[in-house]
């Protein structure tokens, strides 16, 4: 599996400061709300983030990957995928298949 970040807003533990988790985040959405982060059940928004392949190697655009998703996963309301450019911030330019899927997408 690759990387997922989930953090507590403060991002500081017993033991460490979570400064690649800030890092990351900050480089993706510059901010969180209560809501994205939220531990309760039923509210708020869940955000995973993968950089690396099963076997730790970092993504690589010419090759194709496969996303496995459990059928439990909490996604009643809304659920969605976007590929992005790391580098730019974007969504990824691809000229076949749009870069995002969602639930409130047509198929």
């Amino acid at each position: 599996m690759g990387t997922v970040i989930m953090f507590d807003p403060s991002q500081e533990k017993r033991n460490y400061i979570e400064i690649d988790e800030r890092a990351d985040y900050f480089y993706e959405a510059v901010t969180a709300s209560d809501a994205m982060v939220t531990k309760i059940p039923g509210v708020g928004s869940a955000y995973l983030g993968a950089y690396k392949d099963q076997n730790n190697n970092w993504f690589d655009g010419a090759k194709t990957y496969r996303l496995r998703v459990p059928s439990d996963v909490p996604a009643k309301n809304f659920w969605s995928f976007t590929v992005y450019d790391t580098y730019d911030r974007v969504q990824l330019n691809n000229p076949t298949q749009p870069a995002d899927i969602s639930s409130r997408k047509e198929a």
